[in-house]
Order: structure tokens, then sequence, then C-alpha cells
């Protein structure tokens, strides 16, 4: 068995099976036998991997901080099929924090050996085009549950020898290991598991004629609260793949695995959902958007020369323009709780303060009226007053500028509106959590 995700393997399969013809193997292509399918993927801590490329949403997307008609943008079977060198890789292609796609060539063969070698009997090849959608708000069966659909679109290529035989069979079933980031009362196995759609197993011809399978995924959870926290669960996912071409014969192999979240984040607007969480998540502002256009400018020229903001510090750092480790923002949520909030206020204190002293530029004498304009943000971590909680190495880490009053505060509604819409969670500077597993995220500048 092979799961293969070469590109130029997937566009052109051909060279598979001519190569498997006469080898056997894929020795020839670099390419080895995939992993024989066991049990579920195994636990432990799924890391946050940054896809390529990472995906960022233009803030025009919340004006005044509003939900969109369509939160979710997922993409089309098409979509994926035009990325498909990077729906290859093993993160996957994740168009946004809800969609995401793989795309595999799944390869069967088999073999009548002997003495002088191997010889290809029969063999069986099939695109794999996985789309994985998450979710905003509860199972529609279960309130307190939290879910993510997936549809497999199986197109079979090729078959030779029992394969081709009517009675011949394909089974696809998805496998999920999970964990609660956070001990509150629910055991691991129910962090990420199947759920009423976890398998289909069909005959050949039958795949033929109905390419399209429905998957789902479930995570338990209590109703949203305070006292449980985010009920944080990470699972890691993987497509099973057994071909039955003989009654005493099964070929199966298990696909790279996947990553999502679930979440049950009671201070967001809607308060339970599912993401895919390889990817560090992005929102931009434009620096030719009337709305934000002066914001925009700010964090621009700010990041560029930060030695040139005020207030003056050599060597300051501003962070935030990549999805680099070490380069994000961290979400500081004041519905969270009263430190959240007391934080929040206190960075927006700090920079105001600055910007009522003498040291602070005059206001421009046109495009008022203004507003003492802070990057970084009042609602992140790495605000003005991060000095006061995480030592002193970070004072004056911040810039201020006078900017259009409607325009810094329409930045911030959509920043707002962003966060809330692609449950960006305040876990900062959590304990229990490794810094890979901190919810992250940066600000792109476009012209």
């Amino acid at each position: 068995m092979y799961v293969i995700r070469d590109p130029a393997l997937v566009r052109n399969p051909d060279i598979v099976r001519k190569t498997l013809e006469r080898d056997g193997n894929l020795d020839a292509l670099g390419i080895q036998p995939s992993a024989a399918a066991g049990q579920v993927p195994p636990r432990g801590n799924p890391r946050i991997a940054a896809a390529d490329p990472p995906y960022v949403v233009d803030s025009a997307r919340f004006p005044a901080g509003r939900k969109p008609e369509d939160p979710y943008q997922y993409m089309t079977h098409a979509d994926c099929l035009d990325k498909a060198g990077t729906a290859g890789q093993d993160a996957g292609w994740i168009k946004n924090r809800f969609s995401y796609c793989q795309i595999d060539l799944v390869w069967a063969v088999d073999l009548k050996c002997g003495p002088r070698g191997c010889q290809v009997i029969g063999a069986i090849g099939a695109t794999s085009v996985v789309v994985g959608y998450g979710k905003i708000g509860p199972h529609p069966e279960n309130a307190t549950q939290r879910f993510a659909d997936f549809r497999l679109v199986t197109t079979i290529l090729y078959t030779q020898g029992a394969f081709s035989q009517p009675n011949a069979t394909m089974q696809a079933t998805i496998k999920c290991a999970g964990e609660y980031r956070v001990d509150f009362g629910i055991p691991n196995d129910r962090a990420c598991y199947p759920g009423k759609f976890s398998t289909r197993k069909a005959t050949i011809p039958e795949w033929r004629v109905d390419p399209n399978s429905h998957f789902d995924l479930l995570s338990d959870g209590f109703q949203p609260g305070a006292e449980f926290g985010e009920q944080l669960a990470q699972g890691v996912f993987k497509f099973e793949y057994e071909f039955t071409p003989k009654r005493d014969i099964d070929l199966t192999s298990v696909s790279p695995e996947g990553g999502l979240r679930f979440d049950s984040a009671f201070y967001l607007r809607d308060k339970q959902g599912s993401i895919f969480d390889r990817a560090v998540p992005g929102m931009s502002y434009g620096k030719s958007d009337p709305g934000v256009a002066g914001h925009a400018v700010h964090i621009d020229e700010a990041r560029a020369n930060p030695d040139a903001t005020v207030p003056p510090k050599q060597g300051k750092r501003l962070l935030g323009g990549s999805p680099a480790p070490g380069d994000t923002l961290h979400r500081l949520a004041s519905a969270r709780s009263e430190d959240s909030r007391a934080r929040a206020v206190r960075n927006r204190r700090v920079s105001t303060n600055f910007c009522d002293t003498v040291k602070m530029p005059p206001k421009p004498p046109t495009g008022g009226p203004f507003d003492c304009d802070e990057y970084a943000f009042a609602s992140s971590y790495e605000g003005s007053a991060r000095h006061e909680y995480e030592g002193l190495q970070y004072a004056l880490d911040y810039t201020v500028r006078w900017v259009n009053s409607e325009q810094n505060q329409e930045a911030g509604r959509r920043l707002f509106g962003w966060q809330e819409n692609d449950r960006i969670l305040d876990l900062g500077k959590d304990p229990e959590l490794d810094p890979n597993d901190q919810e992250r995220f940066f600000i792109p500048i476009n012209p």
C-alpha cells in the first residue's frame, strides 16, 4: 500500500503505474510503502505547525466588527484541486480556520513472488480528496458537543487483476486521537472521536458510480462557562484505506495526520466551535483602505523603523509582522476574566498617559479629530503595559501616534470582529500550555 502526496505524481498517476509494473515497488521514485493501519493515531501533544502559506483574512470582511453573512468561506472540491501542491503537504491546505483539504494518491498492489522476485498481478490507484469543514456553534443534536464535517471524494483511476473483479472492495475510515488541554472531568477518549459517519465500505464499481463520502468527528464538553475555561480539545485525525481484492487478502494503510481543535470559549460571541489549527491566523489592514488607512500606515512605518517611534527606545521590538515563532501577538480578551480586563485597561492607560505628555508630537493640523493610536494593541499581551507583568525588558516596546479617530476605532472594531468570528482565544500566557500551543496571530499590512 502506498499513500502518495507528491503533487507531480498526483497529477500524473501513470508514472506510478508504470513504475509498479516494471519494478513491483516505488523505490525508483523514492517512495516507501505507507504506514500500516493500526490503532488510532498516537496521542500526544499535537503541535500547531505553520502551514504553507499561512492564511490571512482582509479586515474589510468585518466592517464595524460585524459578523459576516458567510462566516466560513468554505473551499470547494475544485478549490482544493487547484491547490494540489499545498494540499499535498502533511498539514494539508488550510484556506482559513474553517476550511481544510488534503489530496492523496492511494495505491494498492497485489504481488506474486517467487525465487526470481515479485511481479504485479493486480493493482488499484485512486485519488482521495478530503475537504474538512470547521463549525461555529454546537452540534445540532447535542447542545454541549462540538463537531467537524468532512467530505471525501475518491476517484478510481486504474484497476488490474483481482481489483477489477466486481466483488473487490475499498473501505475508508476516519480515526482521531485527542486530548483536553486542561483536565476538567471528561476522559481524553471523548476529546475527538468519530460520530455517526465514521466509515464507508463499498465495491470498486460502487465507488466509481458514487465517489462521495461523508465523515464527522465529535468532541464532548460541558455547557460553556467560566468554571470550565475554554474546554480545549486538540485532535489528530487520519484516514484509513483498506482494499480487499480477494476474500483472504486485506491491504490497509493510513494517510498522514491532520489537526483540529474544539473549544467552548464562554467569552466568545459564538461560544462553541471547531477550527483547523495547524496554521497561524492573520488579519491584514490596508494602507489604501479608507476605513483604516491611518492605523495601517502607523503599524507599517513603526515596524519598519521601531527606533524612530515614540516613546523613544533603542532596540525596540514591535511584534506581529509575520507568523514566525517569536514574532506574533496573543489575544487579551477582556470578557475572559477580571485579570484580562484589568490588563487590557492598563495597556490602554499606559499608552494614553504617554500621549498626554509633552514628549508626544503635536497633532497634525488637518485630518482630525484624532485618537491616541497604539501598537501593539491594548487587547494583546504585547500591549504597552507588558513590562508591568512580564519584566522591565519590555518597557517602552510599543508605539503611539495621532490617527484619525474613526479610522483608529474602526481598526479596533474589525480586529474584535475577526477574533470573535475566527475563534482567536485568550490563551496567551496560560501556564498549562506549551508556548508553541498558545493561541497566536499576526497582522500583515497591505499596500
